[in-house]
């Protein structure tokens, strides 16, 4: 489970200064050069934190509708979730879940998830583009339109990657549909039939119903 660091709660206690800190995350946002491609947080149900550009190195309240780009970071609380739009593209993060955006781009993203899962749907990819996410037991790429599933692990379970359409990488281990590849540290991996939880039928649902697209 995370334990939020100590700067972490002090946030949290400090209430009085998030409606400051807030504000200069969006001027910081204005008074740089925009960059070729951003994403969107698209969905905030509980406590779900940011940490990024503006927030002086903080985690604060994250908020509908804010822009994205590589350096920020998502820390959904338990109970929490939140989504990021990418184009016609989305990704859920379920409770208990970290992700930082290490790289976004016209071609590319990539993410360091830390802890938790997070479920992709990836739309309209262009054949020169991919997304990748860094697990603890190492990363997965995907760069084709499907949907996706990849839990982080934890020390005594195996990072894991859920293709439920589409074809994804782990290292040379090829993912096909239907399929979900279990990551472990020492580099090894175990390909077995997905095994859909809660959260993924829950996100297949939502999914179900058209998306506004992130303009």
């Amino acid at each position: 489970m995370f334990t939020p660091s100590l700067l972490f709660r002090r946030v949290l206690l400090a209430t009085t200064s998030l409606g400051l800190i807030l504000p200069n995350a969006a001027q910081a946002q204005e008074q740089g050069a925009p960059p070729a491609r951003v994403g969107q947080v698209a969905q905030v149900l509980g406590d779900v934190s940011f940490n990024g550009a503006g927030s002086n190195g903080r985690w604060v309240p994250a908020t509908l509708n804010y822009p994205l780009r590589s350096g920020d970071s998502l820390f959904t609380q338990p109970g929490a979730q939140a989504a990021i739009a990418l184009g016609s593209s989305r990704l859920v993060l379920n409770a208990n879940t970290e992700l930082q955006i290490t790289g976004l781009n016209e071609d590319n993203f990539s993410a360091t998830e830390s802890q938790g899962e997070v479920f992709l749907a990836l739309n309209d990819l262009a054949p020169s583009q991919n997304f990748t996410l860094r697990t603890p037991s190492g990363p997965v790429t995907i760069d084709e339109d499907g949907e996706y599933a990849v839990t982080a692990g934890t020390a005594g379970n195996p990072a894991s990657i859920a293709v439920l359409a589409g074809e994804a990488s782990a290292g040379p281990t090829r993912i096909n549909a239907g399929e979900e590849a279990y990551l472990y540290p020492n580099g090894q991996s175990q390909i077995g039939p997905v095994a859909q939880d809660g959260f993924i039928n829950q996100a297949l649902a939502e999914m179900a119903a058209p998306q506004p697209p992130y303009v």
